[in-house]
C-alpha cells in the first residue's frame, strides 16, 4: 500500500505545506470534532489527491448523471468553472466572483454543482434570485434541492436553530447556532427569521447549511421593501484567517461583490 500523506495536526497556527512529493507533508491546524475544517493549503492538496484515487469512469457517469438530472438550466458546474477562469487555483478566490457572474445572466434560474465557500453559493442564489435556484447536496436523498422553505417571524424560537441578532452603525450580524448539531431539510413549518432594521447591511454568521444560507439570501431580498438592504456578506472561517464576511451581494459601491466587509473581532 502506497503512503499518500503524512500530516501532523496542530489546534492553534496556521496550515502549512512542507512538500509534495514523493509524499504529501505538511501542518494542518484547527482540527476539532464537530466542526467543519477550514479550506487551506494542506487540505485542498490532500482533497485533490484523494480526489484522483476515485475518478474512476464510474464516477464519472455518475456525476454526469447527477447533471442530466438537474431540474432546471443552465448547470453552473463550480470544478469546470474555475478551472476555465483560473486554471492554476485550487479554491475560490473572492476576486473571482464577478468574472463569474458576468458569464451568467442575472435574474435567471441556475442549477449549482460542485465545492465552492459558502459566499459564492449565496452569491449565486442572489443573482440568479427572483428565478428558481437549485443545488445540488449530495447529504440528501434527492440531492437536487431548492433553498429551504423560511418565513418572517416575532417569535423567532426552534429546537434546531437559534438566531441573535447584533446592531451596529451601519449593519447588523444575524447569528445563527444549530443547537442540536444538526438541521433537517425536511421542516413541518418554515424555518422562522427575524425582522431586522431598515437600510444597513447584514452580515450572516453561523454553520449554516448552504440550503438554508441561500434561502436566507433570496429571503431578505424577496423582503426588500421591508428592510431596505444595502449588502449581504455571510462570514467565511478561512485556516489561519479567521472570521471573514464576503460579500455575495450589493447595490451599494462602496461595499462591492467580494469584498471583505466588516472587520470582525475573531
Amino acid at each position: 500500500m502506497e503512503l499518500l500523506a503524512d500530516l501532523s495536526s496542530t489546534l492553534k497556527g496556521e496550515s502549512s505545506l512542507s512538500s509534495r512529493e514523493p509524499v504529501l507533508q505538511g501542518t494542518i491546524s484547527g482540527l476539532e470534532r464537530q466542526r467543519p475544517v477550514s479550506p487551506g493549503p494542506v487540505l485542498d492538496e490532500l482533497i485533490a489527491r484523494l480526489s484522483s484515487l476515485f475518478k474512476t469512469d464510474d464516477v464519472q457517469r455518475i456525476e454526469g448523471e447527477y447533471r442530466n438530472n438537474a431540474p432546471v438550466k443552465p448547470i453552473v458546474d463550480l470544478d469546470k468553472e474555475l478551472s476555465r477562469l483560473h486554471p492554476e487555483a485550487k479554491r475560490w478566490e473572492p476576486d473571482l466572483l464577478s468574472q463569474l457572474l458576468r458569464s451568467l445572466s442575472p435574474g435567471t434560474p441556475l442549477a449549482v454543482y460542485g465545492r465552492a465557500p459558502n459566499w459564492l453559493y449565496a452569491a449565486l442564489a442572489a443573482f440568479a434570485y427572483p428565478a428558481d435556484f437549485y443545488l445540488f447536496d449530495t447529504k440528501l436523498p434527492m440531492a437536487w434541492v431548492r433553498p429551504v422553505e423560511v418565513d418572517l417571524a416575532e417569535d423567532c424560537t426552534h429546537p434546531d436553530l437559534s438566531v441573535k441578532m447584533e446592531e451596529y452603525d451601519d449593519f447588523v450580524i444575524l447569528c445563527f447556532s444549530l443547537p442540536n448539531k444538526r438541521l433537517e431539510y425536511w421542516q413541518p413549518q418554515p424555518l422562522p427569521l427575524p425582522s431586522i432594521p431598515r437600510g444597513k447591511g447584514l452580515v450572516i454568521d453561523g454553520p449554516l447549511p448552504f440550503w438554508l444560507l441561500t434561502a436566507i439570501i433570496r429571503f431578505y431580498l424577496r423582503h426588500m421593501h421591508l428592510f431596505d438592504l444595502l449588502w449581504m456578506a455571510p462570514v467565511y472561517v478561512a485556516s489561519g484567517e479567521g472570521k471573514k464576511p464576503i460579500v455575495a451581494w450589493s447595490r451599494v459601491p462602496e461595499h462591492p461583490l467580494g469584498e471583505a466587509y466588516p472587520n470582525l473581532a475573531d
